[in-house]
């Protein structure tokens, strides 16, 4: 397969990955914040 694919592959589950972490991140955040209102 030429690199160019390649690239265009990890690229694109790279992206995946950080949407992943990001959706993460926020659950965290919403976590927090509620936990916050409690204290």
């Amino acid at each position: 397969a030429p690199l160019s694919l390649i690239n265009m592959l990890l690229t694109y589950i790279g992206r995946a990955k950080n949407v992943e972490l990001e959706k993460r991140l926020q659950e965290y955040d919403n976590i927090w914040n509620t936990f916050d209102l409690f204290v």
